[in-house]
């Protein structure tokens, strides 16, 4: 599932509107259409914002949307089928890549920073890696 589409089903399933969210983030609700539309890229910045507005983790909306229920899904207890099965792979294929693509656009922010810059980063790492609400 593309990011924005991720981003969209959480909002909607902690019934927010796009207005709303729009507005916790600070841009304008036309912006966080295109957002979950694909039609403009996320930043890291923005990224964190919509966690944080969207009280998930990163990583939740990166590497675990298909845990995010959709309100009209009916589970019936039957077994996973052939295609059901081929289906979550190739999903599971599609999330490996975006989480490949995201960890490219990080190392490419991270090589642009100064010694100094990159410090700074690894000693915030360190940081969040202490807090409970970070952990996994």
């Amino acid at each position: 599932m593309p990011l924005g589409e991720t981003i969209k089903k959480v909002r909607l399933f902690k019934k927010i509107s796009q207005k709303e969210l729009a507005k916790r983030i600070g841009i304008a609700p036309n912006t966080l259409y295109r957002y979950e539309h694909g039609d403009i890229s996320l930043s890291l910045e923005m990224l964190n914002k919509l966690a944080e507005a969207l009280n998930v983790s990163i990583d939740t909306l990166l590497v675990e949307p298909e845990c995010i229920p959709d309100r009209n899904i009916i589970f019936d207890n039957k077994p996973i089928t052939e295609p059901d099965m081929k289906q979550s792979i190739e999903g599971a294929q599609k999330l490996v890549s975006q989480l490949d693509d995201f960890s490219k656009e990080l190392q490419k922010s991270y090589d642009k920073l100064n010694n100094d810059g990159k410090q700074a980063v690894n000693v915030y790492a360190e940081y969040l890696s202490t807090q409970e609400k970070y952990k996994k």
